[in-house]
């Protein structure tokens, strides 16, 4: 499943799904950003944003996002 934030787009599963998911809302490939501690794609735009939620990306909260990433860190 993608999450957002509004600002973050992330997946609780495979990297893959990510950017399947990244692809088919518009993002670029290299705007992934891999080297931050929790791997995301960031939501520049308030289109990209609507994009997403409209292409089934759950909206949650900045915590609810936390709790996810945590969650598949331990994995």
């Amino acid at each position: 499943m993608i999450h957002t934030d509004g600002i973050h787009l992330v997946g609780d599963g495979a990297q893959s799904e990510l950017h399947a998911f990244a692809k088919n809302v518009g993002l670029r490939r290299e705007w992934y950003e891999d080297q931050s501690r929790h791997p995301h794609y960031r939501l520049t735009s308030i289109s990209a944003r609507q994009r997403a939620i409209n292409e089934g990306a759950v909206q949650v909260s900045s915590r609810e996002l936390i709790v996810i990433l945590q969650r598949r860190a331990e994995r």
